[in-house]
């Protein structure tokens, strides 16, 4: 009697250590419009994969609930359509491999026809894809992409490549007393970091004190509101631009295939910052105000190039153009081709101003 009910303590306990394995969830990767080129079969016809909100959409098959599971080295995804045109019964399964969430790597099938494999890539801008369903007017870079607004959409790599504009000129004569005087000196105010959450007027007590512009409860750079909790106020400057360049240093003897990075800008001197990768990279951009959140990956199979991608800004008022050393780079995930992952200090990353 003693053995058997020793033996079911033990069993109890493993179950429970296996209960508690098995309970660690993974955030799925974030909403993203996937272009698929070119056409695979008539159910794709050479559009976009839209993963949104628990939803998956196709051009010729509408929207649908999906389901999206984050795990650790990938996001699975499951979606299906009783009726897609002449199709019936299709079935999309795919993942998204983490952390870069860059490319959708699927197949899709229908009653009577065999299944199909595609690989997706962000939309973005410059692309070579014209995505009037994701908000683009334009696509200087696409076949036909500036039938449009022919010659309104400006050059490849401008901040304006896929927005229709104006042809027509404007003369104006803005007299002398209407430009803004710029101060000689700037007094920044500075809110010291809170010891406890109880402590009042300042930095990390989740509350928006005179001397702040934001407070989300920490001190640390990377999410909507900087370590400071104060975002330097600029009025941008429409039409100027400033391009940097990021670039990144992999580790010896390894080939990196993702990578995430932190680029924090001096928001007071230049703001409105606009991506371009380069080729070979896809990946997604998030602007914070004082700084841009880039996940990357390698669409070709041969490692990330360096540099990985090029910021252009808006100057602001009343701003010295900025220096690199103004700029901070940090890495803060990487994987390899493999998704494995890579330990993020043993990569470095640097802004550089041509």
């Amino acid at each position: 009697m003693r053995r058997y009910v020793l033996f079911s303590a033990a069993a109890v306990a493993v179950l429970a250590f296996a209960g508690v394995a098995h309970s660690k969830k993974f955030s799925a990767c974030p909403g993203e419009r996937f272009v698929v080129t070119p056409a695979d079969s008539g159910l794709l016809a050479g559009g976009t994969v839209a993963i949104s909100g628990g939803q998956v959409t196709l051009p010729t098959c509408g929207a649908t609930s999906g389901k999206i599971v984050g795990g650790k080295k990938f996001t699975a995804v499951t979606a299906r359509w009783p009726q897609c045109g002449t199709f019936s019964k299709v079935l999309l399964k795919g993942k998204i491999p983490s952390p870069a969430c860059g490319t959708l790597q699927a197949k899709i099938k229908a009653k009577k026809t065999p299944a199909k494999s595609f690989t997706g890539t962000p939309s973005t801008c410059g692309d070579g894809f014209l995505d009037t369903a994701g908000g683009e007017a334009c696509d200087a870079s696409a076949s036909g992409g500036d039938t449009a607004c022919p010659s309104a959409c400006t050059p490849p790599g401008a901040a304006a490549a896929c927005t229709c504009m104006p042809t027509t000129t404007t003369t104006v004569t803005v007299s002398t007393t209407t430009v803004p005087e710029c101060p000689t000196t700037t007094t920044l105010p500075v809110s010291p970091k809170c010891g406890s959450p109880a402590d009042t007027n300042c930095c990390g007590n989740s509350t928006v004190d005179a001397s702040e512009t934001c407070d989300d409860g920490n001190t640390v750079d990377g999410d909507d509101c900087p370590a400071t909790c104060f975002i330097v106020p600029c009025t941008p400057i429409a039409g100027t631009h400033r391009t940097v360049s990021v670039t990144y240093t992999p580790p010896g003897g390894l080939t990196v295939g993702g990578l995430g990075l932190f680029v924090d800008y001096p928001e007071g001197a230049v703001r409105l910052p606009h991506t371009s990768f380069v080729s070979g990279v896809s990946g997604a951009s998030h602007d914070r105000d004082y700084g841009i959140t880039q996940e990357l990956i390698d669409a070709v199979g041969t490692g990330l190039p360096t540099p990985l991608l090029h910021l252009d800004f808006e100057n602001c008022q009343c701003a010295p153009a900025p220096t690199a050393a103004d700029f901070k780079c940090t890495v803060v995930d990487a994987s390899d081709e493999s998704f494995n992952v890579i330990d993020p200090s043993t990569i470095t990353c640097a802004v550089t101003i041509p």
